[in-house]
């Protein structure tokens, strides 16, 4: 994952998949799947790869996230 991926991800807290950008901090816009990289889910999924469980832990619950398909 690194700057300019989009990012398919399964929260492992609800089972719920996601899919976003990630972007700048100015081209940041959540409600539109563009995830800024200053974010803590952005900023502990970087430099991973497909198949990689990660948590995030600058939030006030932290939980993991599977990597499930980069392009």
């Amino acid at each position: 994952v690194k700057l300019g991926s989009v990012v398919k991800i399964l929260d492992k807290s609800d089972n719920q998949e996601v899919t976003f950008s990630i972007v700048g901090t100015i081209e940041a816009d959540p409600f539109n799947g563009k995830l800024s990289n200053t974010t803590p889910l952005a900023e502990v999924i970087m430099d991973h790869k497909v198949g990689d469980v990660c948590t995030v832990r600058r939030v006030e619950e932290p939980y993991d996230v599977e990597i499930l398909e980069i392009k």
